[in-house]
């Protein structure tokens, strides 16, 4: 997601005044997502949105616990101090690969929200 957000971005700054450039930054997020996540209806998915500077910054967001709940259900706990959010990912495998299939997030310590993957 950081690639394509600077991409997104990026794209957007060269070409200011193409009406073509939504739609291919939506269509290349569509990539992203049937690459990396489950095929579920998304409510509170992206829809080609992107941040400046990037949402998610690998840089930022690190790994703080990995939850097994079955062989075929992970629950990934990352943190990201500088907004002191954590997020809960649920990754599931399918045939052979793991999906990111939601994101909940929270401030440290408070209750699971639903939020965008």
């Amino acid at each position: 997601m950081n690639r394509w957000e600077k991409n997104a971005a990026a794209l957007r700054k060269a070409h200011p005044h193409d009406s073509g450039i939504g739609k291919r930054t939506l269509d290349e997020m569509e990539k992203v997502f049937s690459i990396f996540c489950t095929p579920i209806k998304r409510p509170y998915g992206r829809q080609g949105s992107y941040q400046i500077p990037p949402e998610y910054d690998p840089e930022e967001e690190f790994l703080i616990a990995v939850n097994i709940v079955d062989p075929r259900r992970v629950e990934l706990i990352t943190r990201q101090n500088k907004m002191k959010m954590e997020y809960l990912y649920v990754a599931l495998k399918k045939k052979g690969r793991w999906l990111l299939d939601s994101k909940k997030s929270r401030m440290i310590g408070a209750k699971w929200n639903k939020a965008g993957l």
